[in-house]
C-alpha cells in the first residue's frame, strides 16, 4: 500500500472521530465506531493508531488547526488594538459555545501524554501562538517585555479555559454573557 493511501486512510479515521466528537462527544469515539463510520474494521483502526488515545490526540491536533484557521488573518497584520484582542478571545469563546464537545474533548477525558509525532506538530502555528502575537503587539507598544507578553497571554488563555471549565462543569456556575463580560474586563485591565 502506498504512503499516500495510508495517509488518506489515517485522515479518514481522524475525520470520522472528529465527526463523532462534534455530534456525540468524546465518549462516542471507539475503534468500532470509527471503523464503522469509515467502512473499515476496528482492527484496521488499531493498525493506524496503536492506542485510542493516539487517535484522540490526532483529533485534538486537527481541531486546533481548524481553530487556528479562523485566526490566520491575524498573522498578516502587525497593528492590533485592544478591540482586536477582545474580538480574538470572543470568537474563541463563541467557537466553544457553538461546539461544546470540542472543549469537553480534553476536559472530561483522561488520556495518555501525546505521542512524540503530535508533540512535534504542536510547535506549528496554533491558536496560542496567534494569541501571543496579537496580545504581544498591543502590550509591547505599551512598554512590556517579552516575558510580560507571555505572562499576559497565558493569564488570558488560562482565564478563558477556567471560565469554560466552569461553564461546562457538572454544575454550571457562570453564564455565557458573564464569561464574555469578565474576559473583556480582564483584557482592558491586563493590556492597558
Amino acid at each position: 500500500m502506498s504512503n499516500k493511501l495510508k495517509e488518506h486512510i489515517r485522515n479518514e479515521f481522524i475525520e470520522a472521530a472528529k465527526k463523532l466528537v462534534f455530534e456525540e462527544g468524546i465518549g462516542a469515539v471507539t475503534a468500532r465506531r470509527v471503523g464503522k463510520e469509515t467502512g473499515y474494521s476496528y482492527a484496521t483502526v488499531y493498525s493506524y493508531f496503536e492506542k485510542l488515545d493516539s487517535l484522540v490526540w490526532h483529533v485534538g491536533l486537527s481541531l486546533n488547526e481548524d481553530m487556528a484557521e479562523l485566526y490566520y488573518a491575524y498573522e498578516k497584520s502587525d497593528d492590533f488594538t485592544i478591540e482586536d484582542i477582545k474580538t480574538l478571545f470572543i470568537d474563541y469563546i463563541q467557537f466553544h459555545f457553538e461546539k461544546p464537545n470540542i472543549f469537553k474533548l480534553f476536559l472530561d477525558q483522561k488520556i495518555d501524554i501525546p505521542p512524540e509525532e503530535i508533540l512535534k506538530q504542536m510547535v506549528s502555528p496554533n491558536v496560542n501562538r496567534i494569541v501571543y502575537k496579537v496580545v504581544g503587539d498591543v502590550v509591547k507598544r505599551r512598554g512590556a517585555k517579552e516575558s510580560e507578553v507571555i505572562m499576559v497571554s497565558d493569564m488570558l488563555m488560562s482565564s478563558v479555559y477556567g471560565y469554560l471549565a466552569m461553564y461546562y462543569g457538572s454544575i454550571p456556575v457562570i453564564t455565557q454573557e458573564e464569561i464574555i463580560k469578565r474576559v473583556k474586563a480582564q483584557i482592558n485591565y491586563l493590556c492597558k
